[in-house]
């Protein structure tokens, strides 16, 4: 069940009000890609483990977590703090492995993900990919899943300064979408996106397809993407 704020029905309905998150017309959708477009964080997830143990280190639950959506600065940083490598060495280890790691983002595509953005750009709509990703992945997943084209823009980490939670990603795919932020509506998963793209002045709307805690600053909490079609859609967006 979707929990929102632009208008919930059912059980949700008394804690929403109708008229909050409406504000100004959406003139751009943001995808974050990892957990939105593509169920890749497993996969990523199981490329850290791999890499520690050539170390001989494990990735411990708290570390688990803390990677969900987070930016490959963070990847670097955490690796070398469990293996005690120093951080600009680490960075060029992790690189070299992550590019020979192989992702097969085509069998990976979340229901309903890559429709919603055929159907958006189909319409006129302004469309972005916005990741914590690097801009080889974003580019290997648009290749693998037939995206090609569907994009206005494609902001990734390497191209800003501080990756999310930071608002950088954010604030450079409205620029260079040329739509004010306030304008565009970011689809996100996690934490780390969530904050980001509130901290740069958006709506967002979380995919949250395990039923995890609801994230604090997402207008709606989505379990599928159908649930976000008809978010979108009151938003005026569809």
């Amino acid at each position: 069940m979707t929990n929102d704020v632009v208008g919930a029905t059912g059980p949700d309905a008394a804690r929403n009000d109708p008229e909050d998150g409406l504000g100004a017309p959406v003139r751009a959708v943001a995808f974050d890609m990892d957990g939105v477009l593509v169920d890749s964080e497993p996969a990523w997830g199981e490329a850290i483990v791999e890499f520690l143990a050539r170390y001989g280190k494990a990735l411990g639950e708290q570390d688990a977590k803390d990677i969900y959506g987070c930016s490959y600065e963070f990847v670097v940083s955490m690796c070398s703090r469990l293996t005690g490598v120093d951080e600009k060495t680490m960075a060029v280890e992790l690189s070299r492995f992550v590019e020979s790691y192989e992702v097969d983002y085509s069998s990976l595509g979340i229901p309903g993900a890559r429709e919603l953005v055929r159907d958006l750009h189909a319409a006129g709509m302004r469309t972005a990919l916005a990741t914590s990703s690097l801009r080889w992945q974003a580019e290997d997943m648009i290749e693998q899943c037939g995206m090609q084209g569907l994009f206005d823009v494609v902001i990734a980490a390497d191209m800003v300064r501080e990756a999310k939670p930071a608002p950088d990603i954010y604030l450079t795919t409205a620029s260079s979408l040329g739509v004010p932020p306030e304008e565009v509506v970011a689809i996100e998963d996690s934490a780390y996106g969530v904050a980001a793209g509130t901290a740069a002045g958006m709506r967002v709307i979380r995919l949250n397809r395990l039923g995890a805690s609801p994230v604090p600053g997402a207008i709606a909490d989505c379990m599928d993407y159908d649930e976000v079609r008809a978010v979108l859609g009151r938003l005026g967006a569809l």
